[in-house]
């Protein structure tokens, strides 16, 4: 009776490390998503070629289609940084795998990286010149829709980061 007590107490607080691994995995993917916005709005200078308005819809629409998904990603039992970083023979430094059940590769969480597969600069790129051939060299945030632009560009954008 003591052996099967003992196992269902080992049970329970396996169950709770793994409860509490999952929040924590949770809240990193929530940060790298809006990370992977800042760095494609920000730093890559879509919000302002946008403007704020579409760049709000483009915000909006992108968590709509894929921000479930982007989470379901960090929502499995063994998580490892993926794919090239920039480039195809430049992988991710940290090399980073996490086992959900274990307490000491949870402290590595902070080292996983999930949105760095394709180079953002590149698929911004490739959006930049399709834009410019379809609609000519004028300011694109006078010249956009935002409903057209977000249906003709987000999945370009966000597709190779999925």
């Amino acid at each position: 009776m003591k052996i099967q007590k003992k196992l269902t107490v080992d049970k329970r607080l396996q169950i709770s490390l793994k409860h509490r691994n999952l929040k924590i995995l949770r809240q990193r993917a929530q940060r790298r998503w809006s990370a992977l916005l800042h760095r494609i709005g920000t730093k890559n200078k879509l919000k302002v070629l946008l403007g704020q308005l579409q760049w709000d819809s483009f915000v909006e629409e992108a968590r709509a289609r894929y921000y479930s998904e982007f989470l379901a990603r960090f929502n499995r039992r063994k998580i490892s940084c993926e794919g090239p970083l920039g480039g195809e023979n430049r992988h991710c430094i940290h090399g980073t795998t996490i086992f959900i059940e274990s307490e000491e590769s949870m402290k590595q969480i902070k080292d996983l990286h999930l949105d760095h597969e394709f180079d953002i600069k590149q698929t911004l790129m490739c959006c930049h010149v399709r834009l410019l051939a379809q609609w000519g060299s004028c300011s694109l945030s006078g010249r956009y829709h935002s409903a057209v632009f977000i249906e003709r560009t987000l999945p370009i954008i966000l597709e190779r980061f999925l």
